[in-house]
């Protein structure tokens, strides 16, 4: 069962990078429970999780300033482009 909490923001910048990056995971999980044939509500229950966590990180994102953005990520664009998705885009 998945259980949907409110994480709280790290203010360490290694811990935002890696809130950040775990969106990957969540969809790795995703996609595997969509292989195994669970029921759909676990499915939706996964996918509001995701987008969750997905507007919580990419709100962290955009409240970095430039310095910090640049320590994970050399390209600012590629952060904007980050920050300017819903939160149902991976």
């Amino acid at each position: 069962m998945l259980l949907l909490q409110d994480a709280p923001i790290a203010t360490h910048r290694s811990s935002k990078a890696v809130s950040i990056a775990s969106t990957a995971a969540h969809q790795a999980v995703i996609e595997h429970a969509a292989e195994q044939g669970h029921s759909w509500l676990r499915g939706i229950r996964q996918a509001v999780g995701l987008w969750l966590r997905r507007r919580n990180d990419r709100a962290v994102l955009r409240s970095l300033s430039l310095r910090d953005i640049h320590d994970f990520c050399p390209r600012h664009t590629e952060a904007e482009a980050e920050m300017s998705k819903p939160f149902w885009r991976a």
